[in-house]
This record gives C-alpha cells, structure tokens and sequence, in this order.
C-alpha cells in the first residue's frame, strides 16, 4: 500500500507553544524541513514556537507539545516511539522518498507529532504534507496560503505514504531560456515565471524555481547544453556555454552562465535533487564544425559517419568535458537528438547495415509488429553511442561518481536493441511526445522493449508546444499515461513545459499523481479549483466544468496542429480520446477538414464560466488569479481566434470559388485574394501568439500550393518561423 491517511480534527488540542524536535545527526536538508516548518507555522498563527535537538527532548527536559521529525538514521528518538507503537519504520518502510506523519505520546505525555522520512527528502517531503492539514497549498508559481485560519491544534494523524515512481521531474523544454512565447504579463499577476519577461534568467530565478519544485515533490531535473534550432533563425546558443576542449569557447548566451548554471546544480542538490547534464550526440555548433580544421590538428572528420574516429573522439570529449565542467552532476546524459545525422557515405552505410544485422534490427518486422516509428528513427545514433562511449569502459570509469545516461528520442523500436548494450548503471530518458495527448500511446509502443536493468524514466510534456499560449487540458491523458507507466515498471518520469503561468492546474496533477495516480480527475479539478482560486459553492462547479473544457479543447488542438497531429488522428479508437470526439460529432469533422473546429467558442464558454465563478471567490489573492487568466489569457485568445477563424473561412470560400473557376485570369485574381487573406492573418502577429501559426503552414500544405503554386509551397515551410 502506497498510501493511508487518517486524520480526526474531532479529538484536536489547542496549542499557543511548541518545539520542533530534530535529530543529533540531522542532515542539511533536515534542518532546512525543520526551518521551512517553523517559518509557515508563524507565518500563519500566533504561537510561541522554537527549535530544539532530539537530546533535550529525550532527558524530558522539554515540557510542551512537539513535532518531532527525522529519518531513522539521524533522531533514534522517533525510532523508539514510533516502535512503542509497533510501526515499522527504517529505510524501506515506508520506502524511498516516503513518509509517516503519526501522532503521540512522549515525555510526560506530552503530545506530539511524528514525522519520519525513510531518507532525508522523505523527511522535507512530510514537512510539506503536514503544512497542507491547515490550508497551506503549493504550485509552480507560487504559495496559497489561507486567509483567516483557524487556531493552531494537532489533530490525530497516521498518514503513511511513498511516492508509486522513484524519479520525478519536472523542468522547461529549454532549461528556463531566453525564448519567450508571451511576452507580456499583467503588472498585478500574483505569481511571476521564473524565467519570462526577464530576457536571461538569472541566479534568484533558479532558487526560486527549485524551492517550488521541492514543495511540489519533484527529485529530478535535467539540463540541456545543446545549441538548437529555430526556423528563421538558424542555430542560436541557448542560455549557457559550453566548451570544446582544445577547440576553443562557444558563444557564451550570458557572461558568467557556466558558474550561474553550476550554483544552480549545487543549490538543486540542497534541495535533495538528482542532477543531470547533458548534450546531444552529433551536436556540434557551427563555430566550431565549419573551423574545424583551423582549431584542431587533427583532420576534419566527416560529421555524418558515425565510423570516423575523429567525430568518435568528439562524443567522448563533450562527455568528459561534461563531467569536467559540472562536477556536482548525477548523470552525463547524451541525446539522440531531433535532428540526427545519416550516413553520409557508402562506407558508414554499409557499416550500419552490418551493425543492424548483428544486432538482428529489423525495421520492417518491428513495423509488423505494430511499433510506432517516428520521424527520428536513426540506428545511428545508437551506433555512435555504442563505438564512441559504450566500448570504452575505461572511459566510463573515468566519469565516476556520475554516471552515463541516454536519451533516446522517439527510438521506441531501439528499445530491444538498447537492452542489449546499456550498462545498468544507467538511466535511460525515452522521450514519447511533445503532446501530453501522445502519451499513453507512447507508452504502449515501448512495452515490447525497454526492459533492461536500468533506471527507465519517460520524457513527456505539460501542454503542447504548438500551442503554448492556449490554456491547456492535459490532465486526462496524464492520469491514463501514469497508469500505464506504472503498470509496465517505469521508474520515473520527466515532465517538460513551456511555461508555467496558467499551466499551474498541470504541474499540481503531475506532482500528485505520481503519489496518488488513482485519483480521478474530477476529484483532482475540485480539489485544485477550491485551493487555487479560493471558489465556495457554485464557483467549484464552473470551474470544474471549465476545466474539463480545456481538456476538450486541448485534445482537438491537437489533432490538427504539428506533427502529432497525425498520429492523434490515428488513435481516436482509444478510450481518451475517442469519447471527446463523439461530444463534438459534426462541430469537428476532422477527416474532412482538421481546421473546422474553432477555439474561440470553447474559450468564450470557459471565459464565462470564470467570469460566473469569480462571484464566488472571498480572497483578495483568489480574485487575482481568475482575473489574471480572464485577461491576460482568454480574452487575448479569444480575439485571436477571431482572426484565425476569419481566415479559414475566407481560404475555404476562395479555395471553392478557385476550383469551380476555368479562366487562368480569374485563377490568379483568386490567387491574390487568398495571398492578400494569408498576409492579413500574418501581420496581425503582434499578439506573438504562437499556436495558430503551425495550423496555417498545416494549412497551406494542404490546400494551399494549388492555389498559390511554389508560393504556398515555400511559405507552408516558413511561415512558422517567420
């Protein structure tokens, strides 16, 4: 069992004075629990409260009711009254990352409250739960805390619970960067992004953002140091250097960011996170792959064969430098990543054919066998990983006490193949889908695979990042995801977002549900509605209701929008998704035509069922946040779905007119009233909202080269990053 709570605020005592107890031998983020306990404690009631160590407490020295608190390595004290009471409690009960919250007797009956963590996270990790017994609630951006509590009394408690996936993270797709989707934000919004409208972050930023993620449970977190690419914009540096030994520097993003990043790892650690590093294989800026030959004295090898021993080399130095330049890093991950190189040459052809033969790949059998093979399905890279690194356990031995990791994105077909050669010191990232909709069919499609001995962990999404603007929905598929992931013995997850203002709904449910993934989402949304926004009666209604909205509308965004889309469109026999479709029945006929459904009428429904809750809401800070979504996001949104449905509507009624006209003159003054339509939709780009964008260029793609001829065709390819 992974989970029991018992609490009776029936038999509560009133307390006006109290100690926090902690062990002789408490660690660094023990004391700092302990200090987090007494800080929101006085934050919220008027009560006498000091600190003590576990000795005082046990010679009965102290005379008042206590919370006591520790692993069973550092307070024997709560050892021993814990076993007075016959519970077990050492390192696997109630296991890693868990908890007991239980009340007692000590010291001349005293009263007192038990906190034990199995490990030192458990400890700060029961702390949080205590603190939310009296209203205390926490979220990506920000604290909640309530408005007029009542009293301070310890209930009796006995809570006992462990978390159902041993990693859990929860980090931006771009590590907290410098590309901004928004833009603006209200001067009163209550809670800040950590890394929006700030341009770089900035040291402050990252302590912040790790102190929520603590709250919310997290252990994990990653960082990128990959140059990326954005359409229109060719590759640009994101927010740290990174240095190729013997090679010189890369542009730095932000004097100082390497030591930014390094406090950043140390202060994630403090915090009792798993820190990881990493680079994509292949991945070299163009600084230094165009000269190559003027850095090195070693010639240029050819950067798309895998065989050359020169670009071997370059994988094993970007690791060992890894390690070098971040010492406080876990885990060296290396990515195969979104844009791989192909052999380039009828030598690394041949090679690769040889390596797939004993390795027994077969590409064609694994597409009968109902593998799912995306666009990134590159036996390459897992061939470099496996001559440059794998093969050299001299090499991997030097790395330690970090250990190599994997990611592999989209190679679920890989995943026999990658049970065969990786080390079971490793922890090995499948990154499923930038759409949250995509995962439980991503997890289907690694079953077959990926069962070797080490830590597996799948890389997901909080939203869509076609849509990053849109409040999103996300929590069903979420639910169905872990479940699954559960089931077929995952061992964590790592969550990626493109923002966290408006997505606070997501980031709560992903941190509960890895604790709690039977929790049903209408449980889930009433729970977070009432806390969140501080609604009473008909308000958590609305809000619910509006929630399940954007579950809705997140769904059927997807189904048109990117290169999910497709794949979405597929799985509408799937139970989450199929029930969403039928709601909408002919409002969203997607095999006709996947742009017919509008977001303006969802997002005016959801706008008025926030706008009908607010009457509801008796906190100031409450009334802040429902005002912050209603303006700073729907009613924007709103009025750019305007502009995007007024040209669908136009492109479909000139598209007709287009193929029902003989005359190549009207032709082309139809061809002009469609380009003049497009570019009215395009300059109103100001808002910077991002999520319609794709769907055009989907658009044109579709329709739209017939109409415009090479045109159509090359804006379908530029018009996202235009």
């Amino acid at each position: 069992m992974n989970c029991k709570k018992n609490i009776d605020w029936t038999r509560a005592i009133p307390v006006q004075r109290m100690v926090v107890v902690v062990g002789e031998a408490a660690t660094d983020l023990e004391s700092y629990a302990s200090d987090e306990l007494v800080k929101y404690l006085r934050l919220l009631f008027d009560i006498n409260i000091s600190k003590e160590h576990g000795r005082n407490l046990a010679k009965g020295s102290v005379h008042q009711p206590a919370i006591i608190l520790g692993t069973p390595q550092s307070n024997p004290l709560l050892v021993e009254l814990l076993a007075r009471d016959s519970v077990p409690f050492d390192e696997e009960t109630p296991g890693g990352d868990g908890y007991i919250i239980r009340s007692a007797t000590c010291c001349k009956n005293q009263n007192v409250i038990l906190i034990g963590g199995s490990n030192e996270n458990g400890v700060l990790y029961g702390v949080y739960e205590f603190l939310q017994l009296y209203g205390i609630r926490f979220y990506s951006t920000g604290d909640v805390l309530p408005d007029n509590p009542n009293p301070f009394s310890l209930p009796v408690l006995d809570f006992r619970e462990k978390p159902y996936f041993r990693i859990r993270g929860l980090n931006n797709f771009l590590n907290m960067d410098v590309i901004d989707y928004t833009k603006k934000q209200p001067a009163d919004y209550p809670f800040k992004e950590p890394y929006m409208d700030y341009g770089f972050v900035q040291w402050n930023d990252y302590a912040r953002f790790f102190d929520q993620m603590a709250k919310l449970r997290f252990n994990y977190i990653h960082f990128g140091l990959n140059y990326i690419y954005l359409p229109g914009h060719d590759f640009i540096p994101q927010y740290w250097h990174f240095e190729y030994k013997g090679l010189g520097t890369v542009k730095e993003g932000l004097p100082g960011s390497t030591s930014i990043l390094r406090q950043a790892m140390a202060y994630a650690k403090k915090r009792g996170f798993t820190v990881a590093v990493g680079i994509d294989l292949t991945n070299v800026p163009p600084e230094i792959r165009d000269n190559f030959g003027e850095l090195s004295d070693k010639d240029t090898p050819d950067w798309r064969d895998v065989t050359d021993p020169v670009l071997q080399e370059m994988e094993r130095m970007k690791v060992r430098t890894l390690r070098e330049t971040f010492p406080d890093a876990d885990y060296l991950l290396v990515w195969s990543g979104e844009a791989p190189a192909a052999c380039g040459n009828s030598d690394c052809v041949s090679f690769i054919d040889k390596y797939r033969d004993a390795y027994g790949i077969d590409y064609d059998s694994l597409r009968k066998g109902g593998y799912h093979l995306t666009g990134y399905e590159r036996f390459e890279h897992v061939a470099l990983l496996n001559e440059s690194l794998l093969k050299h356990p001299e090499f991997l031995t030097s790395l330690q006490p970090a250990h190599l990791g994997f990611g592999a994105t989209g190679m679920t077909s890989l995943y026999p193949f990658l049970d065969q050669i990786l080390p079971s010191d490793m922890i090995v990232l499948t990154n499923f889908s930038h759409s949250d909709w995509a995962l439980p069919d991503r997890i289907d499609d690694a079953v077959p695979g990926f069962t070797g001995s080490y830590d597996r962990i799948f890389n997901t999404a909080i939203g869509f990042d076609m849509i990053q603007d849109y409040p999103q929905g996300g929590v069903i598929p979420a639910r169905l995801g872990f479940i699954k992931a559960i089931q077929h013995g995952f061992d964590g997850f790592h969550a990626g977002y493109w923002r966290l203002c408006g997505y606070e709904h997501l980031a709560s449910y992903i941190s509960m549900a890895s604790w709690n993934p039977m929790m049903t989402e209408e449980d889930f949304f009433r729970d977070f509605v009432t806390n969140f926004y501080g609604v009473h009666g008909k308000g958590i209604d609305y809000l619910v209701k509006a929630y399940f909205l954007l579950e809705d509308h997140s769904c059927l965004l997807n189904l048109p929008y990117g290169t999910y889309g497709p794949h979405l469109r597929d799985s509408i026999h799937k139970e989450y998704i199929r029930p969403i479709l039928e709601k909408y029945g002919d409002r969203f006929d997607y095999q006709k035509n996947p742009y017919s459904y509008s977001s303006k009428e969802a997002m005016e429904q959801v706008l008025a069922l926030f706008q009908s809750a607010s009457r509801f809401v008796n906190s100031e800070g409450g009334r802040k946040r429902i005002k912050a979504h209603i303006s700073n996001e729907l009613r924007r949104i709103i009025a750019d779905e305007e502009l995007m449905y007024s040209f669908f509507q136009k492109a479909e009624s000139l598209k007709t007119e287009f193929a029902a006209t003989e005359h190549a003159e009207d032709k082309k003054e139809v061809s002009v009233q469609f380009e003049q339509a497009l570019h009215a939709a395009m300059d109103s780009r100001n808002s910077q909202h991002r999520g319609w964008w794709p769907s055009i260029s989907r658009y044109l793609h579709d329709y739209g080269t017939e109409i415009l001829g090479k045109l159509g065709e090359e804006m379908s390819d530029n018009v996202v990053g235009d």
